[in-house]
């Protein structure tokens, strides 16, 4: 009997063709092989999906999904449903996870079992993968991440990894599409609600930077209101001292600074 795996890894594609062979390249290494890829393909139109479709038939731990341009929420869903593992690794799609990441995201949680999800720092590639020489670093303890998320987004969410547990709410997944941008932190709050939370404070992803980013694709408004809308949920949900009210609106700094 084959033994089942140990952790999900979810992956959401669309056109992302050229970044295929390193995603794949950085799974292949890891340290910790007792994973399957869940991938949904959206309704690509370059050779992303005949890509996954050939690396399916090479390695039986991939599986991809199809589906015609679904949008990104709903495409999580789809493979959310389809995972096995006991945790949940997130993986954008043009980012590269270094080979130790799911050995050492596995080890902590099972090092910490207060803790629901674990993030990590990134090192940030160019479109090319060329180092840019920049890290995104976060607060590591849950209560210095409370402290700031509704600053900022404490987490890299091609970082994090979940207990199936901590993640889903009898079978739901909390990934919703009230807040675009701004998704991630409904699910960060929705695990802190019943859980603590951290980040390893090393670099187990490279990030990539380019102009088709999500956020960078969407009007300054629109990412306002939504930012600030999840920024209230923030507040509302775990319940945080008044004094951090006025950074519900932080968003329009930032705005005004772009």
């Amino acid at each position: 009997m084959d033994t089942p795996p140990l952790v999900s890894i979810i992956v959401t594609a669309r056109n992302v063709e050229k970044y295929v062979s390193d995603l794949y390249k950085g799974l292949r290494s890891q340290t910790e092989q007792r994973w399957e890829a869940i991938v949904v393909d959206d309704g690509s139109t370059d050779g992303t999906a005949d890509r996954f479709e050939a690396l399916q038939r090479e390695d039986p731990r991939i599986h991809l999904y199809r589906e015609n341009h679904i949008g990104r929420i709903p495409a999580l869903h789809r493979a959310l449903d389809n995972a096995t593992g006991a945790y949940i690794a997130i993986h954008d799609a043009d980012d590269i996870s270094c080979a130790q990441r799911i050995e050492k995201q596995v080890h902590f949680l099972e090092h910490h079992p207060k803790v629901g999800m674990v993030g990590s720092f990134a090192s940030v590639i160019d479109a090319s993968g060329t180092p840019t020489g920049n890290v995104i670093t976060a607060p590591t303890t849950h209560r210095d991440i409370r402290r700031v998320i509704i600053r900022y987004n404490p987490f890299v969410h091609s970082s994090v990894m979940f207990r199936k547990e901590a993640l889903f709410t009898n079978g739901v997944s909390p990934y919703s599409q009230r807040f675009i941008p701004g998704f991630e932190w409904e699910v960060y709050v929705h695990v802190m609600k019943k859980w603590e939370v951290a980040n390893i404070p090393e670099c187990l992803v490279s990030y990539r930077i380019h102009e088709t980013n999500l956020t960078k694709s969407r009007s300054a408004i629109k990412r306002l209101l939504n930012t600030t809308r999840a920024r209230w949920y923030v507040f509302k949900t775990l319940k945080l001292p008044w004094y951090h009210f006025p950074f519900i609106f932080s968003g329009v700094r930032d705005i005004l600074h772009c």
